[in-house]
């Protein structure tokens, strides 16, 4: 997992997908649904570099248990475009993220992924 939060951090989405199983399900919970596939996540690395192209993952915690593996990270960048349900305000974001990841043959075969989507985008200021 931190070979692959590390790959994502330097914007290597070959050495990111490289980390993955074939039949990976990455399920980011404030989108529409999940992505299964590793064509899937390769559009969904594509949607997150898109949309905030300075993204950076700093690990706070690393639990495993067996082959699964608990995350605690926060993520900041600037929110550039839209994010699935979430529309771009070309402001910074402090995000705080959940990840749980099943690991099976050395690789990462389920991505759960907690996020507070609100601190994507922050409300407006009040006058």
């Amino acid at each position: 997992m931190r070979a692959a939060l590390a790959a994502w951090n330097a914007r290597d989405p070959r050495a990111f997908l490289s980390r993955l199983a074939e039949d990976v399900v990455l399920d980011e919970l404030f989108q529409p649904g999940p992505f299964a596939g590793a064509g899937r996540v390769k559009d969904w690395i594509e949607a997150w570099t898109a949309a905030v192209p300075d993204s950076r993952t700093e690990i706070v915690r690393v639990l495993a248990a067996g082959d699964d593996v608990l995350v605690e990270a926060v993520v900041k960048g600037t929110l550039a475009g839209h994010l699935g349900p979430v529309e771009g305000t070309n402001g910074p974001f402090t995000l705080h993220r959940g990840l749980v990841v099943e690991v099976a043959r050395g690789k990462l075969r389920r991505i759960t992924a907690f996020t507070n989507g609100r601190e994507l985008s922050p409300p407006a200021s009040q006058p």
